[in-house]
């Protein structure tokens, strides 16, 4: 019989065996369903007998989820990457019924510290590729189940790819840095390395830890606070004057010039990573003219453009100027 602790104080037992198959799983109850999953795998012994992804000992991971990585992919998943879909058979786009991809999250001290989880499951959620999707702790506590927000702003940038990072799915992303794509890429990466070595110059040169506002009026949204998104754990959100003026003035979007940056914490206050909205008139209409970029601490720039992997995951709150988290337009306080 397995136990594993849930969101409540109370154990939750799941089936002896193997747990609940994938491709029978009940999902109405999310959280059960999460931990049913995180039984399976474990019953199954998906360190050992799954197909892991990447070199061993896993690969470099990123704030989203942790310092280091470890993907594994069940049977299903597995044998439909590396199978007749590969070689052109069938419809290589589609990920199978019940497909199961299990991430493993380890700290820069190499303690597994969280669980992620992907299941294929038909008329799920066709808005989000038909994806179920799951964070738990090592001990099984359920973080997130689901749609999590979280998980689908993030992936829905990968929605070319079946919503899946880390490996092309075959057939859908085929060899997509060559040729005149990566022309037009070189091209759009010059301008927008000016603009983003520009924008690290402008930070270098003020003080925006001392001098820009932080946080924002809506309680909502704490100067520092544990996050558990996309951009990490902890964050600290500074806004210069043009930024912070507009939640004053209550316009319906932010004006030109404002800058919204997100420091990335580790559990110290050290910045690990910082991200950057910066309004620029004329930049890009269609996406709210807002460049984006991510640089290290030591103003190495990581990611930059009008994407930047932050458009399509911004996109959601477009009738909000792109901005989640406050309304930009602050009509009550």
């Amino acid at each position: 019989m397995l136990l594993l602790a849930g969101c409540s104080d109370e154990p939750v037992t799941l089936p002896p065996g193997e747990g609940v198959n994938p491709a029978t799983l009940e999902l109405d109850d999310t959280a059960l369903a999460a931990q049913s999953l995180l039984a399976y795998a474990r019953a199954n012994d998906y360190a050992s007998a799954w197909t892991q992804l990447g070199p061993e000992g896993g690969y470099a991971g990123h704030p989203t989820h942790a310092p280091r990585l470890v993907t594994y992919l069940d049977p299903v998943a597995a044998q439909w990457l590396e199978g007749p879909a590969r070689d052109g058979a069938g419809d290589p786009s589609a990920i199978p019924e019940g497909a199961l991809i299990l991430q493993e999250g380890y700290s820069a001290e190499g303690d597994l510290q969280d669980i992620w989880m992907m299941l294929r499951r038909e008329g799920y959620d066709l808005t989000g590729s038909e994806w179920y999707w799951a964070k738990l702790s090592p001990d099984g506590k359920v973080r997130a189940s689901g749609k999590p927000e979280q998980c689908w702003f993030c992936h829905f940038s990968m929605r070319s790819n079946e919503m899946v990072f880390s490996f092309p799915v075959p057939g859908v992303v085929p060899d997509r840095a060559e040729g005149e794509n990566a022309a037009a890429a070189a091209e759009i990466s010059q301008a927008d390395r000016r603009l983003a070595e520009e924008l690290w110059q402008s930070l270098e040169e003020g003080d925006y830890r001392q001098e820009w506002t932080t946080g924002v009026k809506d309680p909502g949204y704490a100067a520092l606070r544990d996050a558990r998104s996309v951009h990490g754990e902890s964050l600290a959100l500074y806004l210069n004057d043009d930024a912070a003026d507009c939640l004053e003035a209550t316009p319906e979007s932010m004006p030109d010039g404002a800058v919204l940056l997100l420091e990335h914490l580790d559990g110290q206050g050290n910045a690990q990573a910082l991200d950057v909205m910066w309004k620029r008139e004329g930049y890009d209409p269609e996406n709210g003219d807002w460049f984006w970029a991510e640089y290290a601490p030591d103003g190495r720039l990581e990611k930059v453009g009008t994407g930047a992997g932050c458009g399509d995951c911004h996109r959601a709150a477009l009738t909000n100027d792109y901005v989640f988290r406050y309304p930009v337009a602050i009509v009550h306080l």
